[in-house]
């Protein structure tokens, strides 16, 4: 049978961004200065506008702590710095008339002020003509009109702000190359965030929630937009609306519990949308319409209709979801052609795992689509697909249903095991239910490719009874379906394996990996070829076990929702590179319960347990991945066992310590699930080993502790300081009472590289600083790097006394492991002469 390849680890976004600025300064004219700004006096002015007056391009600002009762117009490029002198951020409020603040200059900075009550129609801070501007660490809340809005304005950044309560939160207009980031919109009575016929836009790490608008995050003809790692939860209308878009990416977002869609896009094309959940909305999770979408590893469950819906779509590309437990289906295709759906799941949906409708020329591969309370796939009026490598089973009603006069459709190499496996509605028409016979291997692992396989779960499918005298894995009789449909060559469990599975040291095949285990001797090695194997094995020797990659992946062992896929009940047992999944519920990929074991790089999948280690001790486990379980590793009465180098990501808990569970060492491993740790009972265990200089499992320097993430990003180590940038936290990650990662795994750092220059030439010696303090110097050829953690970046560039400064270069931002390229340029001052006479008095 097929192997799903759902896999949803979240590792850290790299994405470079770029910001173009252009720079002007008047040669001769005075260095920046420093003015100071308090409405009770003691300052230059009493009023920001009067110093924004006064103040000259490329001159600071600084707003002591009160409530400035004004409408301001910032008309040139300056620096405008809030000042919490005791009691808080500066308030600039609009008194209901006008905008609260307004940006009409290039290259302005607005930092740490709480922008307020602008009228209907006018905003907090608004953008108006206004380009290569930095708006950050503001509080824009309580306006009529919205937060923060630019029209006409492209290069800038808008980061940490706050906007909420205000008729809409954050958005640009007829505006491109904008990034919003790391923003909370939420309780909005508009939109959170939203673009308006806007290109290359950058929303990334955002909180977009209870929004009453259409969509939280809400774009209208854009393009090339980034929308990844936000949150647009609880909203009255969708989470992340899109309409007539093309080329977007929707990535590692949240959108769930909302009263409409999860995620929607309307006349899009060449969309991406990829790694997101989008649960438990009203309607659809994801739903599309468009052209040329890719839709893969998203996770879409329990909604009020379908999990994932395609509707008048073509050329779109479906692939390694998740849509289960929704109130109508997992997967809906509604007028779809020309597109593929491949590797899903859609189970234990209330009506139909996968729905096509008027659906054409599409091919339906490698998908599950089992326990659904009344149909595993249904055709309806759709014409011309391939079904091939489904497995269909235990649904209610039927595996299968062909309605309303849907033909020409090739049906073959399923997996169907169901009391009732098809049912023909209204006229039948003729398709076809078998390929010629292929010598391949088909989805029970027979040696040739025909029809499909007709199970029944009281063992009376007719592949389970038929006769197969020559022993091929083919029946000797076709099964007829209705008049018009009929498999000539229906699958059979009968036939010869040339050896799939190999004693190394008796030299004997077998087809099964249990009876290879029941013949071998202690101390045997057995090798599996790739495949998938339907069985529960259970090696109660002392054997090495592996798994071996004959050119299509790593063996499956496929429990078929019954029992452990893989039980290791006798000591010093080795299991390697294999797949376990398809556990039954409480059960386990992979089952420990003895000692002295090794588990090295299995992927264990879509079980309630991934590995459980049950009264064991002394493991080694080691280089696994665990995704898309309901816990990736489970630890009950076990102890002494070390637990490194694993991916354990996109399930309910990484990991659960029950019942004195203790002096376990978990280091070098990444935890990227809703829950990383679970306890019940006392359990005290090492999270770190000694930092060693060694490459980790996030490409940083030093082996140390682990990686503590959250598919939104907000992760212990996602956010952590690491002031000395050597990949490790600066502090522990307390996870519980005698459980404490003391040396936590960082995001690996980015560089900002670049030059400065002056008129194209390099200048030597120049200092490059940040607002956080780092600092670096220019070689002969004016280059320079800055080596730094995730954030958002001022750069001044001074070289002192032939130039002036440049402090106006716009945020630069690190994601991930970003090289950012920043060349900066200064200007010359002018130079002359001093004459005069010297005199002696």
């Amino acid at each position: 049978m097929f192997e799903n390849k759902v896999c949803r680890g979240h590792m850290p976004l790299r994405i470079a961004v770029g910001i173009t600025i252009l720079v002007l300064l008047l040669a001769g004219g005075a260095e920046a200065a420093t003015i100071t700004v308090n409405a009770s006096g003691g300052g230059d002015y009493t009023k920001i506008q009067d110093a924004v007056n006064a103040a000259s391009p490329g001159d600071t600002i600084l707003v002591n702590s009160n409530t400035y009762y004004e409408n301001v117009n910032v008309n040139k490029q300056l620096t405008l710095r809030g000042v919490d002198t005791g009691s808080g951020k500066p308030v600039v409020d609009a008194g209901r008339s006008g905008n609260a603040i307004k940006l009409s200059a290039d290259g302005v900075t607005i930092y740490g002020f709480t922008a307020t009550n602008s009228s209907g129609g006018w905003f907090g801070i608004l953008l108006e003509y206004s380009s290569n501007n930095i708006v950050t660490n503001n509080n824009v809340s309580n306006n009529r009109g919205g937060g923060i809005y630019g029209i006409w304005s492209s290069n800038n950044a808008v980061t940490n702000n706050t906007a909420n309560n205000n008729s809409a939160g954050i958005g640009f207009e007829s505006s491109d190359n904008n990034i919003i980031l790391s923003n909370n919109v939420d309780n909005n009575r508009g939109a959170g965030i939203w673009l308006y016929n806007t290109g290359n836009s950058t929303i990334i790490n955002n909180t977009a929630n209870n929004s009453s608008y259409v969509g939280s995050i809400y774009l209208f003809g854009a393009s090339n937009s980034t929308i990844s790692n936000n949150t647009a939860n609880n909203n009255n209308g969708s989470g992340i609306y899109i309409e007539s878009d093309s080329n977007s990416t929707i990535t590692y977002n949240d959108a769930n519990n909302n009263n409409v869609t999860g995620i929607y896009l309307l006349g899009a094309t060449n969309g991406t949308i990829t790694y997101n959940d989008a649960n438990n909305n009203s309607n659809y999770g994801i739903y599309f319409f468009g052209s040329k979408a890719k839709i893969s590893y998203n996770i879409a469950n329990n909604n009020r209709e379908c999990g994932i819906s395609l509707m008048i779509a073509s050329n779109s590309d479906n692939s390694n979801n998740i849509a289960d437990n929704n109130s109508y289906c997992g997967i809906y295709l509604l007028d779809v052609s020309n597109s593929t759906i491949t590797d899903n799941d859609a189970n234990n949906n209330n009506v139909i795992g996968i729905d096509m409708e008027r659906a054409s020329n599409n091919t339906i591969t490698n998908n599950n689509a089992n326990n659904n309370s009344n149909i595993g796939i249904y055709l309806w009026d759709s014409n011309n697909n391939t079904l091939n490598r489904n497995i269909a089973y235990y649904n209610d009603q039927y595996g299968i249903k062909v309605g309303y006069t849907s033909k020409n459709n090739s049906i073959y190499n399923n997996f169907f095991n169901n009391t009732n496996n098809f049912y023909f509605e209204g006229v039948s028409s003729k398709n076809t239910w078998n390929t010629t016979i292929i010598a391949s291997t088909n989805i029970i692992g027979g040696p040739y490719l025909g029809g499909n396989f007709w199970a029944n779960p009281s063992a009376t499918g007719f592949s389970q009874t038929c006769i197969d005298a020559e022993w091929d894995g083919i029946c000797d009789s076709p099964y007829v379906l209705d008049g018009y449909n009929t498999d000539y060559l229906p699958l059979s469990m009968n036939f010869t394996s040339t050896g799939r599975v190999h004693n190394i040291n008796k030299g004997t095949n077998y087809t099964t990996i249990q009876t290879a285990t029941g013949d071998a001797s202690p101390g045997d090695e057995i090798h599996v070829d790739s495949g998938t194997y339907r069985e529960n094995v259970n090696v109660t020797k002392q054997l090495i076990l592996r798994g071996m990659d004959t050119g299509s992946g790593k063996p499956v062992v496929d429990a078929g929702r019954s029992s452990d896929a893989i039980t290791l009940s006798a000591d010093g047992i080795t299991l390697d590179g294999f797949n376990a999944t398809n556990a039954s519920s409480w059960y386990a990929g992979i089952m420990v319960t003895s000692n002295n074991n090794t588990l090295n790089r299995n992927d264990i999948s879509k079980n309630n347990y991934g590995i459980n280690l049950y009264y064991s001790r002394n493991n080694t486990v080691n280089g696994n991945n665990a995704s898309a379980n309901g816990v990736g590793i489970v630890l009950y009465s076990s102890g002494n066992s070390t637990l490194k180098g694993n991916i354990i990501t996109n399930n309910s808990y990484s990991v659960y310590l029950y019942s004195s569970s203790d002096n376990n060492t978990f280091y070098d491993n990444i935890f990227n699930s809703t829950f990383n740790l679970g306890l019940s009972g006392m359990n005290n265990n090492t999270w770190n080993t000694t930092k060693i200089a060694s490459a980790n499992i996030i490409g940083g320097s030093y082996l140390a502790g682990n990686f503590w993430a959250h598919p939104d990003g907000t992760g212990f180590s996602q956010t952590c300081m690491d002031s000395n940038i050597d990949g490790i936290c600066d502090s522990g990650y307390m996870l519980s009472t005698g459980n404490e990662d003391y040396l936590p795994l960082a995001i690996p750092t980015g560089y900002i590289n670049g030059s400065v220059k002056y008129n194209n030439t390099g200048i030597t010696g120049a200092v490059i600083a940040t607002n956080t303090g780092a600092a670096t110097t220019t070689d002969s050829s004016g280059f320079y790097s800055l080596q730094l953690p995730a954030g958002t970046y001022q750069l001044i560039a001074t070289r002192e006394p032939e130039y002036y400064s440049n402090s106006s270069i716009a945020g630069t931002v690190i994601i991930g492991t970003t090289v950012i390229a920043q060349d900066i340029n200064l200007i010359k001052k002018p130079a002359g002469n001093i004459t005069g006479i010297v005199s002696l008095v």
